[in-house]
């Protein structure tokens, strides 16, 4: 296997640990409920730039979805947050 191969293997395995996070959290917490990228972070050992950036395509291929003007449960602005779609939720069960 050569080095290009080994990088596309990695990539595939880190964005399986974040739809995975955001499978757990949907499952945990019902399926309106967004999750920060530091939650994510601390779910999967992924550092902040590569966990935004794996987000980021999650929600390119409709895996996740975003949602900015989150509140908490006592009305307090809590900024912005991702969740797994059903389609994410499905592609975590056909990959796992």
């Amino acid at each position: 296997m050569g080095k290009a191969s080994h990088i596309i293997m990695a990539e595939a395995i880190l964005k399986r640990a974040v739809l995975g996070a955001l499978c757990d959290g949907r499952a945990e917490q019902g399926d309106e409920f967004y999750f920060s990228s530091a939650y994510i972070e601390r779910a999967t050992g992924i550092g902040n730039e590569l966990v935004r950036a794996l987000l980021r395509e999650l929600v390119d291929r409709g895996l996740a979805s975003y949602c900015r003007g989150l509140m908490t449960e006592d009305g307090q602005l809590a900024g912005s947050g991702y969740a797994a779609t059903l389609g994410g939720v499905a592609e975590r069960k056909v990959v796992s």
